[in-house]
């Protein structure tokens, strides 16, 4: 929840269905706002109207990253190098991460690698 918050910066960053808590967290959350909704097919782009109107709404920023990762041109998705050209703050932000377990690690790593301290990491892992 937004109690977690400790920073007037978040990003948000879902995989697949890991949209849907971040999409009730982007109703509620105030301040400078940023969304990252990773997918490999653009038709699992669940709630995109809903997150475009909310992030328009809200004065949020989304980046949809769609692409196979076994995809060797795909391969630079999410990583450390790939987020700080999505958000180059990414270390002042708080960051809540919700999504499948192995997308869940490499992100947490890389954002790490960023400058994120743990603490203002918030995650919600599930399995598929």
């Amino acid at each position: 929840t937004e109690d977690a918050r400790s920073r007037d910066r978040v990003a948000m960053i879902a995989g697949g269905i890991g949209i849907t808590p971040i999409r009730a967290l982007l109703e509620e959350i105030q301040g400078k706002v940023v969304v990252i909704y990773r997918v490999i097919k653009e038709e699992e782009l669940y709630l995109r109207h809903e997150l475009d109107e909310l992030a328009e709404k809200r004065g949020a920023v989304i980046h949809y990253v769609i692409g196979d990762h076994r995809d060797p041109k795909n391969r630079h998705l999410m990583t450390d190098k790939h987020l700080k050209t999505l958000v180059p703050d990414m270390a002042q932000r708080d960051v809540y991460l919700c999504g499948p377990v192995p997308m869940m690690n490499m992100v947490e790593a890389s954002i790490k690698r960023m400058g994120v301290p743990a603490r203002n990491i918030h995650t919600d892992r599930f399995a598929l």
